[in-house]
């Protein structure tokens, strides 16, 4: 029995950590599984859920052959971690984005460039990998720069449905930040803004929106893993670093957590540049993902004993 709790305590730890990933633009919920050791697992009982042959068992009432096969417990564990994170993290980010915005931009650039890197120091020293690597910083500059990055009012209730599909399959990708998609997209504020309020009829739309996009992504996403693993990595390594754009820490001024959407501008443009602050909080954000790595190291190494 000890055991068992001391092993749910670390699935529920890791969904934490998952939780709090998934909503900072620039580190991956997807990348967090993969270090912690626990990415395969999770990526085979999404693809296993979203059979349509165990759909039908479950359908038909075979509830507990549907649980055991799709590793229910495990999921339940790690989505109430991820939901725990969600919800106590939304009002600390939706507070600094709209009040310390240069500062909170650092650490997520930190971040997403010591992720970037970690993701890439994992693939084999090949040039065909630097030109996927430099493919997808292309694609991922031309979408932050040219995508529609702000929408008049707050977008309809099916746009969201669609953004959670879209930003649910990049969170499970090794790499790929489902946040800083969402930013890319106009969509992020307003998702911060909904969780801020407790806005459940948007938080439910998003999240059905996920949960089929994740249904029809994760099938494909094991396929194409299989076949074009290193690949696929160098390809999103770019788009993460393309993404970084969206991050520069001085923007626009704007009310609330819609700042983020801004221009960027230079620091001596802005009214009070931050540069001290900026430097540490950008390293800081940068060593939080070594020292992430080593706290999932003891976390698989005490699920070993």
């Amino acid at each position: 029995m000890h055991a068992l709790i001391k092993q749910h305590a670390g699935i529920f730890l890791r969904g934490l950590m998952v939780g709090v990933a998934d909503l900072i633009p620039g580190v991956s919920g997807g990348t967090i599984a993969f270090i912690t050791g626990i990415y395969a697992r999770l990526l085979k009982a999404v693809k296993l859920g979203s059979s349509p042959m165990l759909l039908l068992m479950l359908l038909r009432g075979n509830i507990k052959i549907f649980w055991q096969t799709v590793d229910g417990t495990f999921i339940a564990v790690l989505l109430s971690g991820i939901l725990v994170a969600i919800f106590a993290t939304a009002d600390l980010i939706h507070l600094l984005l709209s009040e310390h915005t240069e500062k909170i931009l650092a650490f997520f650039l930190g971040l997403t460039i010591s992720a970037a890197w970690w993701m890439g120091s994992k693939l084999p020293r090949r040039a065909v990998l630097i030109v996927y690597a430099l493919a997808g910083l292309a694609i991922s500059l031309a979408a932050a720069l040219l995508a529609p990055v702000s929408f008049a009012s707050a977008p309809p209730a099916y746009a969201f449905f669609i953004a959670g599909a879209v930003a649910l399959c990049a969170m499970i990708l090794p790499g790929i930040s489902g946040s800083l998609l969402l930013l890319i997209l106009g969509f992020y504020p307003h998702l911060i803004e909904a969780l801020h309020a407790r806005d459940l009829a948007i938080i439910a739309i998003f999240g059905a929106g996920g949960v089929l996009g994740l249904a029809l992504f994760a099938r494909l996403l094991t396929w194409v893993l299989q076949q074009w693993h290193d690949q696929t990595i160098a390809l999103l390594v770019g788009v993460m670093l393309g993404a970084t754009v969206k991050l520069w820490p001085w923007k626009q001024p704007a009310v609330g957590v819609k700042v983020i959407l801004q221009d960027n501008i230079l620091p001596t443009a802005s009214a009070a540049p931050s540069y001290a602050f900026v430097i540490v909080l950008l390293l800081l954000g940068a060593v939080s993902v070594i020292a992430t790595e080593r706290v999932a190291l003891k976390l698989r190494a005490a699920m070993k004993d």
